[in-house]
């Protein structure tokens, strides 16, 4: 039960009511307000109604009257549209990520849809299906923009800022025992005992950032498709596998039959790891050192994501990669290989992609070597070669994980040229990056390693965009 002076106690949240200046009533006045505390049934002369209002909105020893109660209710009207404009937008923001959420949850195909429609998860707009979250190239070359995607609102700054403070230097300085401020040690996830720290989400767009201009798969286009706890150890998405056939027919006419358009793709993700070490006093004391290890742990995984997806020999515990994937078309440059001399076998590859009704090709990636007998390319004059119309869009890119020393026939100096629309193509990462901290290994010099984790697999959505040229020379 609640006494009256329980009942005028202001509710939280709400501004303080405001000091007005208040004058003595007139006894007409009084009687006025007794009326109308009495017409509200709050006592029969209004005696206790008038003294519960005077005691709740004026100082003690002043009176009220209707100049008192308009400044009063100005004043409560002025605090709540200053209430209001502090809250809205957080209100509205708050309001904006349920109606996504909600629209999530009743999408549950929604990752699917969009692959058997070869819709390659180009449109920054696009709803994530429920427990994924799909980063784009565009994306990934911005901290703020991955930042936004996975939800991050980091202390309060713009998308993407980790707060004041939480540096990749600062979690690797707290989960080895260095010093580290304490709202920073406030952020470390796990034990080392089992499996290591989970990195902080605040510090997940720097690593992602740092990530992308390191691989060519990426930087061609490929999607990084983040996947939450809700799939299962090995789950499988739609992908296309040829687009049917239509065919006119009579009327009661049979319709036509073609072959199956879509094929299950299995995603298991497997991990990826590596170890580096750094001196106490260089992670304790070197400024900077946030930005070299984001550019290290996001270079590390780069280069064998990029090795692996367009290599990969698909033999556990190695991830697929575009070479051994069924229905990636195939150009061989001879039985012993030959070195490209012009721009035919790009535009031979990419007919036939296009023959297969995919998308037209959009890159084309590269060993460092092919991609300087490229530059030099010229015609009979000496003169440097044009790139053909049909090319002229191309991104051209290298990569030092294609080797350049294979067998094809008895040629052993070969390398190979991806090309495609790599917006097909997407790498699912089932867990954040996680840390582990090896620090008796390397005690006796002084240093400290520190081996990094992740689970990711690699598919194409539509094979059949994607070509080989083998036996490049």
């Amino acid at each position: 039960m609640h006494t009256q002076a329980e009942s005028k106690q202001p509710s939280a949240g709400w501004p303080a009511q405001r000091d007005v200046e208040s004058k003595p009533t007139d006894a007409p006045q009084a009687a006025a307000n007794g009326k109308l505390a009495g017409a509200r049934g709050e006592g029969t002369n209004g005696t206790l109604a008038r003294c519960d209002a005077e005691a709740a909105i004026q100082p003690e020893g002043h009176t009220m009257n209707e100049s008192n109660v308009a400044q009063v209710i100005d004043g409560l009207a002025v605090g709540f549209e200053e209430f209001k404009a502090a809250n809205e937008e957080k209100l509205a923001a708050l309001q904006r990520r349920m109606d996504e959420d909600e629209k999530r949850r009743n999408r549950p195909g929604a990752l699917n849809s969009m692959m058997e429609k070869g819709d390659a998860l180009e449109s920054e707009a696009a709803d994530d299906a429920p427990g994924y979250t799909v980063l784009t190239k565009s994306t990934l070359a911005s901290r703020s923009a991955i930042a936004q995607r996975l939800g991050l609102h980091a202390g309060g700054n713009p998308y993407g800022e980790a707060p004041e403070g939480v540096k990749m230097g600062d979690f690797l300085r707290a989960i080895s025992g260095g010093v580290a401020p304490d709202h920073v040690k406030s952020l470390v996830i796990g034990t080392d005992s089992l499996g290591g720290y989970a990195v902080p989400d605040v510090l997940l767009p720097g690593i992602l950032s740092a990530l992308a201009p390191s691989s060519s798969l990426l930087s061609a286009g490929a999607n990084l498709v983040m996947v939450d706890g809700t799939a299962g150890k090995s789950f499988n998405i739609a992908g296309v596998h040829s687009i049917p056939t239509a065919a006119w027919r009579n009327e009661n006419g049979a319709v036509a039959e073609s072959d199956p358009a879509f094929r299950a793709v299995e995603i298991t993700p497997r991990s990826l790891s590596f170890q580096f070490r750094v001196s106490r006093e260089l992670l304790q004391d070197a400024p900077g050192v946030e930005m070299a290890l984001n550019v290290a742990i996001g270079q590390a995984f780069a280069k064998e994501m990029d090795r692996a997806g367009l290599r990969g020999s698909g033999t556990a515990p190695e991830i697929r990669g575009l070479l051994n994937t069924v229905g990636v078309h195939v150009v061989e440059s001879g039985a012993d290989g030959a070195a490209l001399t012009n721009y035919a076998k790009f535009i031979e590859a990419a007919r036939k992609i296009k023959e297969a009704n995919a998308p037209a090709p959009t890159a084309v990636i590269m060993s460092p070597r092919e991609d300087e007998s490229v530059a030099l390319f010229a015609d009979t004059t000496g003169q440097p070669l044009r790139r053909p119309d049909a090319l002229a869009n191309w991104q051209f890119l290298t990569s030092s994980q294609i080797p350049t020393n294979l067998t094809v026939g008895t040629s052993t100096d070969c390398a190979e040229a991806y090309l495609g629309d790599f917006t097909r193509l997407a790498f699912f990462v089932r867990e954040g990056v996680s840390v582990q901290v090896v620090s008796e290994l390397f005690a006796g010099t002084g240093q400290i390693a520190f081996i990094c984790h992740a689970r990711l697999d690699v598919a194409p959505l539509y094979p059949q965009a994607f070509a080989v040229i083998k036996g490049v020379r």
